[in-house]
C-alpha cells in the first residue's frame, strides 16, 4: 500500500479529529509509533541543506523587492511566522501579505509594509487571480 492510500484510509477512518491507533505509521526498524517531524525534543534532525538554500535565496535577494505570501497560517505557528516577518523588518523592500481563514496575525514591527486577509484561501486565490489577469500589463 502506497501512502496516499495510508492517507486515504486514515481519512476516511477519522472521527472527531482522530484516527484509530492500527492505522498510524510505525517506524520500519523499531516498530515504534512514527512521529511529527517538528523542530521540538531530542528526535528532530536539521535539514542543513534546507538552512543552506534559505540562505543563499536571502543572500540573492538582499535589497531586492521582495513579497513574502503567507498562505493559511495562523498565529500559533511562530515556526513559520516568525522567521518571515523578521526577513520582512530587515529587508527595506520586502512586502509581507498573510492569508487566512478566522485569523490573521502581523506583527506589529511590520505593520507598515503587510497585508493580512482574513479568508478562505479557495475563495481569495481564484479572486486575486482574476484580478489580476484583468490587470493592463504593458
Amino acid at each position: 500500500m502506497g501512502v496516499l492510500d495510508s492517507v486515504k484510509e486514515m481519512a476516511a477512518a477519522e472521527q472527531n479529529g482522530r484516527i484509530p491507533s492500527e492505522l498510524l505509521p510505525r517506524c520500519p526498524r523499531c516498530g515504534g509509533p512514527m512521529a511529527v517531524h517538528i523542530a521540538a525534543g531530542t528526535g528532530f534532525v536539521e535539514d542543513t541543506g534546507a538552512r543552506l538554500r534559505y540562505r543563499e535565496f536571502l543572500e540573492r535577494y538582499h535589497g531586492k523587492k521582495l513579497l513574502v505570501l503567507e498562505l493559511g497560517v495562523g498565529w500559533r505557528n511562530q515556526l513559520i511566522k516568525a522567521p518571515f516577518m523578521r526577513l520582512v523588518a530587515q529587508e527595506p523592500r520586502a512586502t509581507y501579505v498573510t492569508i487566512n481563514l478566522g485569523e490573521v496575525y502581523i506583527s506589529p514591527q511590520i505593520l507598515d509594509k503587510a497585508m493580512g486577509v482574513d479568508g478562505n484561501l479557495a475563495l481569495v486565490l481564484p479572486e486575486i487571480l482574476e484580478k489580476l489577469n484583468g490587470m493592463n500589463r504593458e
